[in-house]
């Protein structure tokens, strides 16, 4: 049975320590009745929280938000004298965040002011997923000893050579994008809401992002887009979620908790030895392993063979693949004199 399933409005803003908070409570409950919680997914830092426990970071009030946003408007929306301010303040990687990360560079400045300490150093131990890449990885961390964690927990990760990786990507992107125009609708709806791209948990998620940036852009052109003008934003979604993809693997590297399966390998042969590990551990050093585990090492892309890997788009390849799209776009993008969108029912509009 699946839990911790819709536990927050998308226009939320749901945090990891929510997460931590949910996703232990959700354990103890499958714990209580005998069985086996299995954690599937997440992102490196929200399954980090879940396995070493809430870290001694400081948390941001109302107040301290409140006035550093105050601060950062002093800078008149001028990013490089921002990000100055916080350099000034103490913390000199704030220079590393990506052009115009508001958030980013709002919550490093809260941390500074919270704690004393730039986010990121040794007494914080936790840093973001999205501020690390293979050429800057994450610095040496404290962990909790193994054996003194909350759980006995048994970790994979499933693993599939980079090739066969982004190309996954890049076809559950376009299908994210076919059947009724899934993620295009609920990026429409959170614009719908006031919410901008990039200002909170959900708007901030790859995939939202993007789309709600396109959209943005059809609803200032009156509901226009080329084909182009798509398929350019196509292949921006592919290559963000193919960089994070990167990231991802960089990250979990560093994890000492994690085996590394194959999952090249049948299915069936998978599954039976995951089980079987769960019930006795051992079977992991033993040869067993041989041919289901690798060595994580062995898929560092050393000699960065796919620095000129090309997305592959099956769905949208031509101007005809994306008519029916386009011509959603045309109707329900535009605006109308009062400002609400054409071809919006009233229920739609509320949500």
């Amino acid at each position: 049975m699946y839990k911790a399933f819709y536990v927050a409005m998308c226009v939320s803003d749901y945090c990891v320590g929510d997460y931590f908070r949910d996703s232990r409570e959700a354990t103890d409950k499958v714990l209580a009745k005998r069985g086996v919680p299995i954690l599937v997914g997440g992102t490196g830092m929200y399954l980090r929280w879940y396995l070493y426990g809430r870290p001694d970071a400081p948390k941001s009030t109302p107040e301290l938000r409140a006035w550093v946003q105050e601060e950062i408007a002093k800078a008149g929306g001028d990013w490089d004298k921002a990000v100055s301010m916080v350099v000034d303040a103490g913390d000199k990687d704030a220079r590393k965040l990506l052009r115009n990360d508001w958030y980013r560079l709002v919550r490093r400045f809260e941390v500074l002011k919270a704690s004393g300490t730039p986010r990121g150093s040794k007494s914080l131990l936790y840093s973001e997923l999205e501020d690390e890449s293979e050429d800057h990885p994450p610095q040496k961390r404290i962990y909790r000893a193994i054996d003194d964690l909350d759980y006995e927990f048994v970790c994979f990760f499933l693993y599939s050579s980079r090739k066969r990786l982004y190309d996954h990507i890049d076809q559950r992107c376009e299908e994210m994008l076919t059947g009724n125009f899934g993620l295009l609708k609920e990026a429409s709806w959170l614009l719908d809401k006031g919410i901008l791209a990039n200002t909170s948990p959900a708007s901030r998620a790859i995939g939202y992002r993007q789309a709600m940036e396109y959209l943005a852009r059809c609803r200032e052109a009156d509901g226009v887009s080329s084909p182009e003008q798509f398929i350019r934003f196509v292949e921006d979604f592919q290559k963000a979620s193919r960089n994070f993809a990167k990231r991802q693997l960089t990250w979990f590297r560093q994890e000492p908790l994690y085996h590394w399966i194959d999952v090249s390998k049948q299915q069936e042969a998978v599954i039976d030895f995951i089980i079987k590990a769960y019930y006795d551990p051992n079977i992991i050093v033993s040869e067993a392993s041989k041919g289901i585990l690798i060595d994580k090492k062995s898929t560092v892309d050393k000699k960065n063979k796919l620095r000129d890997y090309m997305p592959q788009r099956k769905v949208f390849v031509t101007a005809e693949d994306c008519s029916e799209i386009l011509d959603w776009i045309s109707k329900t993008q535009r605006r109308k004199a009062d400002g609400s969108l054409h071809g919006k029912t009233q229920d739609e509009r509320e949500g």
